[in-house]
């Protein structure tokens, strides 16, 4: 009993230690809600203005919207507009790129104009060549050929008269002459390993058949 009685007094004495921090029991003032700013004997600190966008900010923000809305990060892919695309799916598949049947222009497909197809060198030949093989018909055109003949008969004898089918007979045999001695030309300039005929290759085939130059 007299324990508990020591420690009772005890508790409710003040801590000598304590003695001499202020009394916790006592309230603080209250301002009233009267800002720091406000009070009596502090003068009042004006606000910051807030910084106006410039058009710097703008950039960095809107470049800093896309980067997000497309994932952010070092290996994000950058937003692609419609005519890029295009453009970029064009040179893949080969309009432009020259990897694909034609070679057209990146820049000409996609102003809507497109260049006329171009066949290799030596494709249109081989295709006359066949086609002229094939047909019977004269290649001279009859009206040339009629001026070039009384030209040279002019020279022969004046007023000289020339029936239709003469001058059709003399066609057929000039034609016949000149296809004959362009297949032998040919011949010679395959033999001299060459594609091209030259005028050294008709005088040699002349040569050969016996007509002297």
């Amino acid at each position: 009993m007299a324990r508990a009685k020591q420690t009772q007094t005890t508790r409710g004495r003040p801590n000598r230690d304590d003695r001499h921090l202020p009394d916790r029991s006592v309230a603080r003032k209250s301002t009233g809600g009267v800002p720091s700013s406000q009070r009596p004997g502090r003068t009042p600190v004006p606000a910051r203005p807030q910084p106006s966008p410039t058009p710097s900010d703008d950039t960095a923000n809107s470049q800093r919207t896309d980067t997000q809305s497309s994932g952010g990060g070092a290996g994000s892919r950058r937003s692609v507009s419609r005519r890029d695309m295009a453009r970029i799916l064009e040179t893949k598949t080969g309009n432009g790129s020259g990897f694909g049947r034609r070679s057209t222009g990146g820049a000409h497909q996609m102003g809507g104009v497109m260049r006329p197809h171009r066949y290799r060198p030596g494709t249109i030949a081989l295709r006359e060549i066949r086609r002229y093989q094939r047909s019977t018909e004269l290649l001279v055109p009859r009206l040339p050929f009629q001026r070039l003949v009384r030209e040279i008969a002019a020279d022969l004898k004046n007023d000289l008269k020339f029936q239709s089918a003469a001058l059709s007979c003399l066609q057929e045999a000039a034609e016949a002459y000149i296809v004959g001695l362009f297949e032998d030309t040919n011949l010679c300039a395959i033999h001299a390993r060459r594609v091209t005929i030259m005028p050294r290759d008709i005088q040699l085939s002349r040569r050969i058949r016996g007509e002297r130059t």
